[in-house]
């Protein structure tokens, strides 16, 4: 025999009732007539519950990235709230962005819809963005820690042995030597008179022989043409 639905609903749950809607704060026709009633989004982190945001104090401000809020979460997370850059702010942007949140709209149930949800009476006032808050070290204090670290010396297993031998390996490092110890003075040698006689009497006697073989030359040619006209006689 089929059981009825209150039998099988879970516990703390009760049937739904589409003809019949509870009315809320968040109800189309609440919001449209309360003047004092504005509509903020507020994007947070996932780990960020509604019950850790109902003890933050917003201090509403124009000014763009400067935190309106502080929440700390633990003795470690720091979330900070800010105002979502826009306008003339966005020149002001140091990271915060979320300019598209801009392009989102709200919709909220209505009861003459019988709790349809339809697009709110009024539009989103201010958008925030909550975002943890990370410090940086400073670079100073950093590198001095990495300085003060000893150097732990690596262990090799035991009966380890050096099987690869790269050229060079075993050059035996540098030594310092003293400035003093190294002779980096240079002489050019001066020519002397008699480095440019004799540089002139090779020049000659180069010029002599070049002389001597064009005479010859010329001899040789005389006496060729001379046979060849006796041979034609």
């Amino acid at each position: 025999m089929p059981s009825s639905i209150e039998e099988t609903l879970p516990e703390g749950f009760t049937k739904f009732d589409a003809d019949k809607h509870e009315s809320t704060v968040f109800d189309y026709e609440a919001i449209a007539n309360d003047d004092d009633k504005e509509l903020w989004l507020i994007r947070v982190p996932e780990e960020i519950s509604e019950q850790n945001l109902t003890s933050m104090q917003i201090k509403v401000s124009k000014t763009a990235g400067k935190p309106l809020s502080r929440l700390q979460l633990d003795e470690k997370d720091m979330y900070c709230m800010y105002r979502v850059p826009e306008g003339k702010t966005l020149d002001s942007d140091v990271g915060v962005s979320g300019q598209e949140m801009l392009g989102l709209s709200c919709m909220v149930p209505s009861q003459d819809q019988k709790g349809k949800l339809v697009f709110a009476p009024k539009e989103i006032s201010n958008y925030f963005i909550l975002d943890e808050e990370v410090t940086i070290p400073d670079g100073t204090q950093l590198a001095e820690s990495i300085r003060d670290k000893p150097v732990v010396k690596r262990q090799h297993p035991e009966g380890l042995q050096m099987r690869f031998k790269p050229y060079g390996f075993d050059t035996c490092a540098p030594t310092d030597v003293d400035l003093d110890d190294i002779h980096t003075t240079s002489t050019i040698p001066k020519k002397t008179k008699k480095d440019d006689d004799d540089s002139h009497t090779d020049k000659k006697r180069k010029k002599d022989l070049d002389d001597e073989a064009t005479n010859e030359d010329k001899k040789k040619k005389k006496k060729e043409k001379k046979k060849e006209k006796k041979e034609k006689k």
